[in-house]
Order: C-alpha cells, then structure tokens, then sequence
C-alpha cells in the first residue's frame, strides 16, 4: 500500500565530513546519523541537527588535540531513502577470527539494529569460496527490530516456532556469498566486511568495508585445556585468563579492576572505558558484528559472545581462563595468548576502520589506516538505504 500511495517516504540523514579522509589524519567521526525521518520539517530539523553535531564537546574536542582550525574541516549531509528491511545482517568475504578463506555470514529478522546492538543472537553460516554451505548453526532469535508506521523502531517477541527458523534460506546465503566474493575482487582481492538487507526477497548491499586485520591461531600445544564451561561464537581471536566480574547494568562498572574478565548481557558504548580494562570479555548475547565483537577486535582484547547464559553460569570472582579463537570458557587459569595482527596488505584502496575511541584512532593513524564513522548502535546496519549512486541495483 506505502510503495503504491502518495505517502512520505522514510529516510535517513547521514553526515560525510572531509576530516575523515584526509591524508594525513585519521579522524574518529563524531557526527550525528538519524534514522526513519518522515516529513518536510522534521527532515529539516535532523539536517540542522546533523550540522550542528560538528560542534559537540567531543567533536570540537579531538579537533582541537588533532590541530584543526574551524577553516579546515567540512560536513555534507547526505538524504537517503531507507529500506524496509525484513532480514538484515553483515558477512565477512574471509573470516577475521580464524586463518581460514571461509565466507561468513550472519543474520537476524528485522532491522541489523538488533545484530549491531547485540541485543539478538544471530544465525551463523560458514560457505567455501566454492560456494558451498558446509556450517549453519541456526541461534533462537528470541525478538525482532521493527519499524512502526511513525517510523520509531519497535522491539517484538518472536514465537518459538519463527525465533528458531533459519533466516535466510540456503538460496539467499549462496547468493550473499557470491556477492561477497564479487565485491572482494572489485576491492582488488582486499577481504570485506559487508552489510545487506533483505526487503521483498530482493538484496540490497548497503555498505562494504576492508576488513583491516586478519588473526593468526595459535598451534595446538598452545590451546588451553581444563573443564570446558561454556561455549560461543569467537568473536575476538587471543586467550586471557581473569576473575570473573558480572555486570547487570551500567552502575556496577566499578566492579572491574584491570585484568578481570567483563562479562555481561551485552555491551554498550557506554562501557567502553571498562572493557579497556577487562583482559577479555564474555557475554550472552551478540554475535561477530555485535558492539562487544567489533570493539574487543579494535583493543585486541579476547572475547566470546552469544554463550547465552554466561551470567547465570558464572559467578563473581570466579577464575576462568576465555579462548577467543574457539570461542570457549574454561574453568581455572590458563596461559594468556595474545592475538598476532598481520599488517594490512599494500593496496590501491584506501583502508578505513570504524573507531569510537580517539586513543584507537591515533592509534591507528600511525599504521596509516583511516577511520569513518562512530560505533553508532543504529548507525550500522539499521541504517538501510537505497541510493542511485551508492546503492544502484545490478548485477555485482
């Protein structure tokens, strides 16, 4: 009915500065992104906000520290039209966690909200290069991310008979898994990480990336042993042994001391500061695209998500030592593996990393990679969208 009506059309106001790709600077991008816009006015309004977000404390701040004056920085607003995603989520066209050419993809239902957010355990698929599907661990998505007819995004119960279906049918996880290998070759045979959405069965790629680092697993002898307690997807390659600290919500946070283990539902950018801290961390939620995944990468902090009950099972000042290559939790102490980063491979593209800490941008401004965006919740993959341009339908 929408698609055939004269009804306003959602969009999204999404921010392009120049200080994300200059030569010299890697810039942790501070402006804003709004989601599922409606209307003249309030278009006008997210644009006037997304332009005033140049000048936020945070913004002005590391401007300040990276010495740049009010002259030299600009920001475009791009207006996009948004998909109205039924199925959404990320693959990588060559796993970042093990040494392996393995494709893997992830999905939800809904809105990629719920996968970025890790707030939905996702399924899992592991296809050749062959295109082969040779792994499907199907998770039960207990909700689903959805937009209402006022555009504000709505958390749904999924019975039990659709949360434990598998998303994406074999045929659509063979179709993904062409594109992925499409667009790597595009890329000059550079690895990506890839977001999509499904919208009345047809694909849309909505963003791709370089995956920056690939992890190197450490030989058998090496892997810890001892009582396995708990298993997941391994989200952060490295092994780390701590006391357990189980936080339930943001005021407990004090709880963690350098070297103990952060484990949680599922993090959030608020707990940043603490996870800097944990030697790994372990939640019930998420999967490798959740908030806790991308950021322990960028930290090389070890960590297993999706264990589904790891705050139920474990308990404060437990010791256990937290496998990020296998993603498992044994009990007792083991010896601590931390994760080797290959440097990135010469290429003509230029590298970009998500970053949400200045002290990883500067970091990784010294390795000349570049950073766009904020680790935004709904800045990922809940922010679908078709664009002539950008998003032109063809055959990859």
């Amino acid at each position: 009915i929408l698609q055939n009506s004269k009804e306003t059309i959602f969009v999204a106001v999404r921010s392009s500065a120049t200080t994300e790709d200059l030569a010299d600077s890697s810039f942790a991008g501070q402006q804003e992104t709004y989601l599922h816009v409606k209307g003249n006015s309030d278009l006008i309004d997210k644009i006037k906000k997304d332009f005033a977000s140049l000048f936020t404390a945070r913004a002005i701040y590391y401007r300040k520290k990276r010495g740049f004056s009010s002259e030299k920085f600009a920001l475009a607003v791009v207006v996009q039209k948004m998909i109205d995603s039924e199925k959404s989520g990320v693959m990588f066209s060559k796993n970042p966690i093990k040494n392996d050419d393995k494709i893997i993809i992830e999905a939800v239902f809904g809105l990629g909200e719920g996968i970025v957010s890790g707030k939905i355990k996702p399924d899992n698929y592991e296809v050749t290069r062959e295109l082969k599907i040779i792994n499907k661990t199907i998770s039960d998505k207990k909700i689903a991310m959805t937009r209402n007819s006022q555009g504000d995004i709505e958390t749904i119960l999924l019975k039990k008979t659709i949360s434990m279906d598998q998303v994406l049918t074999d045929g659509e996880i063979i179709q993904l898994a062409n594109y992925a290998l499409k667009i790597e070759e595009h890329y000059e045979g550079k690895p990506q990480d890839i977001e999509f959405a499904l919208e009345r069965g047809e694909i849309f790629i909505t963003q791709s990336r370089p995956i920056t680092t690939t992890a190197k697993e450490p030989e058998t002898n090496d892997k810890p042993h001892g009582e396995l307690i708990l298993s997941g997807f391994a989200a952060s390659p490295g092994v780390a042994s701590g006391k357990v600290r189980i936080i339930k919500n943001i005021s407990e946070l004090s709880k963690v001391k350098e070297g103990d283990i952060l484990v949680t539902e599922m993090t959030n950018p608020d707990m940043v500061i603490t996870m800097q801290k944990s030697s790994a961390i372990v939640t019930n939620e998420g999967g490798l695209t959740s908030h806790a995944a991308i950021v322990s990468r960028e930290m090389g902090i070890p960590a297993v998500v999706g264990t589904g009950n790891a705050t139920s099972m474990l308990k404060d000042g437990d010791l256990i030592t937290v496998d990020g290559f296998s993603g498992k939790v044994y009990a007792g102490e083991g010896k601590t593996i931390k994760k080797e980063i290959k440097p990135v491979v010469e290429t003509k593209i230029k590298i970009k990393v998500i970053i949400d800490l200045p002290e990883a941008a500067e970091r990784a401004e010294k390795t000349n990679i570049k950073s766009i965006g904020l680790l935004r919740l709904e800045g990922i993959i809940a922010s679908s969208v078709k664009h002539p341009l950008l998003l032109k339908k063809q055959k990859l």
